[in-house]
């Protein structure tokens, strides 16, 4: 079973290397656990992803810099010319900008929609979403009154929920690959991740050996190894220097996210 955080969803709104990861990952959702509650953080966090990573871009664009021409140094008719050509520049950047703020607001308008490339294909894996009975809300309540985690007392039941809905869900004897970015799952170091104490606990009191759970903070990593391991394949999976340029932008993600958490510890996304 393939548990994945709603945070590395997310990613692929903010991304520019991942289109057949997202593909490989829809060859797997047969085997992938998805929660009602997970769909509704995506839902509710992607709008705001996307417009991070498109002002972004567009914040990146060049400008041409004011510039003093020396006229007494230059004479009057280089100084013309070369303030002829910085207009003509100014005006191009602008235009650039303008097509720029249009293509954001398209976008944007995709997503609000749901028809966007990213969300129809996280259609089929996210149209079998469970959502919680009522004794695993209950379960998810307790949990968060206790301080346990994952998920944060103060905020609204979410990551408890689905937490316990995966608990439910695990079969003995099958491995277990839980991909997350949230320290409240799990801790890496050097590319090895392990999963947070009080979790580790709970998959143990239901027949889960270490070597049958296999956290990751990556999901290509995770999905390299659930290929391994299972022995299935996806053709779209990417191939080495794509996935080399997606393992950069996963580290780049992970760092602008995890210091985004720190500056605001109740964001999403």
């Amino acid at each position: 079973m393939l548990f994945i955080d709603a945070n590395v969803y997310l990613q692929f709104y903010r991304t520019v290397t991942t289109t057949n990861l997202l593909r490989s990952l829809c060859d797997f959702r047969d085997d992938i656990f998805v929660t009602q509650q997970i769909v509704n953080e995506v839902e509710r966090n992607k709008l705001k992803v996307a417009y991070r990573l498109l002002a972004e871009s567009i914040g990146a664009l060049p400008r041409p810099a004011r510039i003093d021409l020396p006229g007494t140094l230059l004479g009057d008719e280089m100084t013309r010319s070369l303030a002829s050509q910085i207009e003509r520049l100014s005006e191009a950047a602008d235009r650039l900008q303008q097509s720029a703020e249009t293509a954001i607001v398209a976008v944007l308008t995709r997503v609000s929609h749901s028809t966007d490339s990213v969300s129809q294909m996280l259609k089929p894996v996210f149209e079998g979403a469970v959502a919680p009975s009522e004794e695993e809300l209950e379960r998810a309540r307790l949990r968060r009154e206790l301080g346990h985690p994952p998920g944060k007392g103060r905020d609204p039941l979410g990551d408890q929920v689905s937490w316990e809905q995966a608990l439910s869900r695990i079969e003995s004897g099958r491995d277990v690959w839980v991909v997350s970015k949230d320290s409240d799952y799990l801790l890496c170091h050097n590319g090895h991740c392990v999963l947070d104490p009080r979790l580790h606990d709970d998959l143990v009191a239901r027949g889960k050996s270490l070597a049958e759970v296999h956290p990751f903070d990556s999901l290509l990593l995770a999905l390299t190894h659930y290929q391994h391991t299972t022995g299935r394949r996806s053709d779209a999976f990417p191939l080495e220097e794509e996935s080399a340029a997606i393992l950069v932008e996963e580290r780049r993600i992970a760092e602008a996210w995890h210091s985004r958490r720190q500056g605001d510890p109740g964001q999403q996304g």
